[in-house]
């Protein structure tokens, strides 16, 4: 639990939140937090994922829903929400609610 704090608190939090301000970074940004969410993922789906996980998932959704044109960078937040729905149904069919 302490690296996940550790790399959530510091790394996410800290260096990458900010970069989504920046409109030549926000995208990489994204991909860089949704990779670095799979980490925090529980193995077990009986169990709950490290705090942050659903934090990131829905910041991946709120960047999704911006705008009616599809972006690059939306497109990666989508392909980062995905990566962050294994084994939790919840968050699937949030995500399936959104793509409709």
């Amino acid at each position: 639990m302490g690296c996940w704090k550790k790399l959530y608190n510091g790394f996410i939090l800290q260096r990458m939140w900010p970069l989504l301000t920046n409109e030549n970074l926000d995208e990489t940004a994204i991909e860089i937090m949704a990779v670095l969410g799979v980490l925090g993922l529980s193995n077990d789906p009986t169990k709950p994922d490290k705090p942050g996980v659903q934090q990131i998932f829905d910041l991946m959704l709120r960047v999704y829903n911006v705008g009616d044109v599809i972006s690059k960078i939306q497109v990666t937040a989508l392909q980062g929400a995905t990566m962050l729905s294994a084994n939790d149904h919840t968050r699937i069919k949030k995500l399936k609610s959104c793509i409709d």
